[in-house]
């Protein structure tokens, strides 16, 4: 029955977000615009992580992406006001702009992608650690019995 929870609570959140798109006036064409492309998703969900604006080399290391597409990418961004800049001497810093009608929306759909990912990863370590936890007991077994010998 606990298996079932994980997957119950992923269905509530989905619905959530689905309200939230219907009642709140999301338009469905700001967020096709919003996740156009990987790298634009892959971009802020990078600085949804951030507790500060962050530089955009340090974008760019973190996303794995090219420092000429984040260039473009956070120049859309920001444009669309959905990305702020902000200059620290000689650096340009990047964050969410919390501001942006979109960002409570936006921030609901990238904590549940982090749910998920966790939830999927504790699964995954859960079930490895009991066939290691298995493998431990039968290895214990297997040297009592020889030692005995």
């Amino acid at each position: 029955m606990t298996a079932c929870h994980p997957i119950k609570s992923i269905c509530q959140n989905l619905l959530e977000l689905m309200y939230n798109i219907l009642y709140n006036k999301i338009a469905m064409f700001d967020l096709s615009q919003i996740f156009s492309s990987k790298a634009r998703t892959k971009i802020l969900m990078t600085l949804f992580q951030q507790d500060q604006p962050i530089p955009l080399r340090h974008v760019a290391y973190l996303c794995e992406i090219p420092v000429y597409s984040v260039q473009c990418a956070l120049k859309q961004l920001t444009r669309e006001k959905i990305v702020f800049r902000k200059r620290d001497g000689r650096h340009l810093l990047f964050g969410l702009n919390k501001q942006n009608p979109n960002y409570s929306f936006l921030a609901g759909i990238f904590l549940f992608a982090v749910n998920f990912k966790v939830r999927a990863r504790a699964e995954n370590y859960s079930k490895r650690a009991s066939s290691t936890l298995k493998f431990i007991s039968s290895s214990r077994e297997f040297f009592k019995k020889v030692k005995g010998y």
